[in-house]
């Protein structure tokens, strides 16, 4: 796809005090979501102790959108998530000028009634898959490469299979990425796998940007050839100057993958090829931070440098 300017809407200038080489601004055209979502998996240590304060400080620092994680799991059992019952939760979401719409599923992914009836009560309309068991080791916690093209291609079956049925409940059904769906099994990259051989009206996927510059794949590139299945991303940044050992480690990797801003990713022109593709939604994520809610918000001020949807 050739990138082009859309109704003039993009304007380079200088950058004022951000250390950045230039600064981009967007027209209306830039949905407001897009810059301002953040994964509540950064902030999951928080939301065990506090997740009301968690949730009305979020809305504090300026974000308008938040994208749950393991949606039908154990802290929402019983009508509850982290301790709030679902209408109270939806209130302080409400009052903190939060929205959420989308929610990561990871062990009952496939209990598609089940998770809608979840989904309903919360107002979800995208149910994304966080992690297939073909790609992580739940025990050992270690995400593992595929061990053949068969092995992908069943998975590809069970995505359409569910997602065909949460279409049917009126749910948008979505795949997310980590490294090892880039990770080469019998010489064929699985993450394209998953995408041919998924029908685009029940399989959509959730690109993150930080697990897919650390499998080594430019971002861009990947996201401009696959743009019409990509319905949102992570914006999760990675520090490509940083040795890691081999092989790598699940933790070898999350010590360097940083909040956007934190690492060596160009998100300006992302970020251009996300507004241009009609892309709604995306959420800042950061999987270890010393301190969760100043990272998000550095990451959340990095991407308004760049591009404001305000």
């Amino acid at each position: 796809m050739k990138r082009r300017s859309f109704l003039g809407a993009l304007v380079s200038a200088t950058a004022a005090t951000s250390g950045l080489g230039h600064r981009v601004v967007y027209a209306s055209e830039c949905p407001p979501q897009l810059l301002n979502g953040v994964q509540l998996w950064s902030v999951r240590d928080l939301l065990a102790k506090d997740a009301r304060g968690t949730i009305e400080a979020i809305g504090a620092l300026g974000f308008n959108s938040v994208e749950l994680f393991r949606l039908g799991g154990t802290q929402d059992s019983e009508g509850r998530y982290f301790g709030l019952a679902f209408d109270e939760l939806l209130r302080v979401l409400n009052a903190s000028g939060l929205s959420a719409r989308h929610s990561h599923v990871v062990e009952n992914w496939q209990d598609t009634d089940a998770i809608a009836r979840v989904a309903e009560q919360l107002g979800i309309e995208v149910i994304i898959l966080a992690a297939a068991d073909e790609f992580f080791d739940r025990q050992a916690v270690q995400f593992i490469p595929a061990n053949s093209v068969a092995q992908v291609r069943n998975l590809a079956d069970k995505l359409n299979t569910a997602g065909e049925r949460y279409r049917r409940h009126g749910i948008t059904f979505a795949y997310h990425n980590h490294w090892t769906e880039f990770a080469k099994v019998e010489n064929q990259v699985p993450l394209d796998i998953l995408i041919a051989h998924t029908d685009p009206d029940n399989v959509h996927f959730e690109l993150d940007i930080g697990w897919t510059t650390a499998a080594g794949v430019d971002p861009l590139s990947y996201l401009e050839r696959n743009l019409g299945r990509i319905i949102s991303c992570h914006l999760k940044d990675f520090d490509q100057r940083k040795q890691l050992p081999t092989p790598p480690s699940t933790d070898d990797y999350l010590d360097i993958v940083r909040e956007p801003g934190g690492g060596t990713i160009d998100f300006a022109p992302i970020i251009e090829l996300l507004v241009e593709g009609g892309v709604q939604n995306a959420f800042v994520e950061v999987d270890r931070p010393d301190d969760p809610l100043a990272a998000i918000q550095r990451g959340r001020l990095h991407l308004q440098a760049l591009g404001s949807c305000v």
